[in-house]
């Protein structure tokens, strides 16, 4: 189950959840109650991908480690 980060439009509060799919238009900021929310770009999900094959797992460079 993903945790995500998020932005509130309205306070620019950002916070994390824990969002099923089911769960993602639900979002409310906890700040300010507003439903106004943009899911952020973050490292997690950048290495998660969503390709076919992919593990999800970030692995080391093959050269530089001795």
């Amino acid at each position: 189950m993903p945790i995500y980060e998020h932005r509130c439009k309205q306070c620019n509060d950002e916070f994390e959840k824990l969002v099923f799919r089911s769960d993602d238009t639900d979002i409310i900021c906890p700040g300010c109650q507003s439903y106004e929310i943009e899911k952020k770009m973050s490292a997690a999900s950048v290495l998660a991908g969503n390709q076919p094959g992919q593990s999800g797992c970030a692995t080391a460079p093959s050269s530089g480690f001795g």
